[in-house]
């Protein structure tokens, strides 16, 4: 399937430093969305933190830029399926298990 193929792929290319990326986007979105009651939509967040962040080679936008996006995309997917506490973390390894392909065609999820 698709996501096996990118799942091999995504292994051999996600690296700590854009792991990280990733994850503090989230965050700070999170943080942004919720805490402070700011509607705002995450490619807003994805250009804030590069304007602050000028040193993310645009390779590395790139592959960050699909990651999270296809996180925002499954989130409640993910967090019917990841381990408490929720958090971005749990829905980053979740996503990235293997296992996750499967649960796309599960029956018993509800809708």
């Amino acid at each position: 399937m698709l996501l096996s193929r990118a799942n091999k792929i995504f292994n051999k290319i996600m690296t700590n430093n854009r792991k990280g990326h990733i994850l503090k986007i989230l965050e700070t979105y999170d943080q942004e969305h919720y805490e402070y009651g700011r509607n705002i939509p995450i490619d807003f967040q994805i250009r804030k933190y590069y304007l602050h962040n000028k040193q993310i080679a645009s390779i590395d936008r790139e592959f960050i830029n699909d990651q999270v996006y296809s996180l925002v995309k499954y989130k409640g997917l993910l967090d019917f399926l990841s381990p408490s506490p929720l958090n971005w973390r749990s829905r980053f390894d979740t996503m990235y298990d293997s296992d996750f392909e499967k649960q796309l065609d599960n029956k018993n999820l509800p809708p």
